[in-house]
Order: structure tokens, then sequence, then C-alpha cells
């Protein structure tokens, strides 16, 4: 082995774009061996030259791309029930308004709709169903939408289980499909009422469904943890 030269020049040159000349360092290294020599050299480049750390390393479509902004769900979720309880809510307030002393034009609807579900019952079940004061079921009707409404939109499962009473009961009474024959047109048009109701009582399960499969979140404190020394 030859002996090691190691050269340290620094000069100073002007930049013509700049005021203050900038310093540019040439280190040289030599090394000498008996078969042969190995010439490193490292020279340091102007700040003006140099670019950002690793521009090279990061791919053109990670720099570009950025994240989504998050959205939030909670209130996604509340617009949702409340767009899902305005049908409920809007029907009640409309039969509360024309209800009167017998109960308004629902009950006059609901009344031979009601009678031939009784005489259902009574001929396919043998069961004798007592007489019922048609505006008191209208008033029923009203605080289950309404109430049910109300109690949906801040996310209760009361609510979600009163709309559901209402469905389950209204909905084989009004949307009488089976006493029509299927060659009519009011045949269709009842029928798709009544999956109409069947999807919103399919919601409301799904809901209820959900609501209770995530468990509730129980806020524990943790106790400190004492340092040993």
């Amino acid at each position: 082995m030859t002996g090691v030269l190691c050269v340290i020049r620094q000069d100073s040159r002007v930049n013509p774009g700049r005021s203050k000349p900038e310093a540019r360092r040439v280190i040289s290294t030599e090394w000498g061996s008996d078969t042969g020599r190995l010439h490193h050299r490292f020279r340091e480049l102007p700040r003006s030259r140099r670019g950002s750390p690793l521009p090279h390393r990061i791919p053109p479509v990670a720099r570009l791309a950025s994240p989504p902004p998050p959205v939030d769900m909670g209130f996604v979720s509340f617009a949702g029930r409340v767009l899902f309880a305005s049908v409920f809510l809007l029907s009640a307030y409309q039969e509360f308004t024309e209800f009167g002393t017998d109960g308004g034009p629902a009950a006059k609807n609901l009344q031979p709709k009601f009678n031939s579900f009784t005489k259902n019952i009574s001929v396919h079940l043998g069961v004798v169903v007592p007489h019922v004061e048609l505006k008191h079921v209208i008033a029923a009707t009203i605080g289950l939408k309404g109430l049910g409404g109300l109690l949906f939109i801040v996310s209760s499962s009361f609510g979600a289980y009163l709309l559901a009473l209402y469905l389950a009961f209204i909905t084989p009474v009004v949307y009488d499909f089976y006493n029509y024959d299927m060659e009519k047109a009011e045949f269709v048009q009842i029928f798709m009422k009544f999956t109409q109701n069947l999807a919103l009582f399919g919601a409301l399960l799904f809901f209820l469904g959900m609501k209770n499969s995530v468990p509730k979140r129980q806020a524990k404190k943790k106790a400190p943890k004492s340092k040993t020394t």
C-alpha cells in the first residue's frame, strides 16, 4: 500500500443571479495501491442548484393525489332519519288537522276497509272482533306516527318500534289487495302501495337490527399506573 493523499480545496465563485458569492467545495481523495489507483471525487453543489430532499423517490401520482375530505357520517345519518320520519310526521299532521269530532276523512276512508278486514278475520279464524270506534283508531295512529317519528329522528329504538307497530296494523287493513281480482287495475295500485309499506317496515327492522348489534360503548376510566423507581 502506498500513501494516502487527501486534497481539500475551497474557493468562492460569484453567481450572476445573486448578489452574494456562493461557496463551492471540492474534495478530492486519492488512494494508491500496487495494482493501480482509485480516484474518488465528491463535489458539493451550491444551494441554488439543490432541489427538494427526495423529489425523485416519490412517484408523481402519490404527489398529486390527495385524500378526500372526511365525511361527517353523523350528519348524514341524521338527515336520513329526518327524511324517513317526515313521511309519518306529515301524514300525522294532516290527519290531526282534519280530525274534527268523528275522525275526519281518514275515519270515513278506513270504515269500509276496516269492516272487510274484521269480517275476514271472523270468517277464517273464527274470532269475533269487538266493535271499535274508528275515531279512536285514527287517534291511535296519529299518536303512533307523531311520537314514533319524533323519537326516530333522535335515533331512538322505541320510536322505531312505534312506527313498525303502526305499519304492521295499518298495512294489511288499508291496502287490502287480497280483496281484488288480479286482472283489475285497482289490484296493481293497491299491491304497489302494499309493497312500499313493506319496504318501510323492512327498513325499520334493519334499523333495529343495526341498533342492537352494535355494542354500547362503556366509558371506563383507566386508573393511572404508578411509576416504579
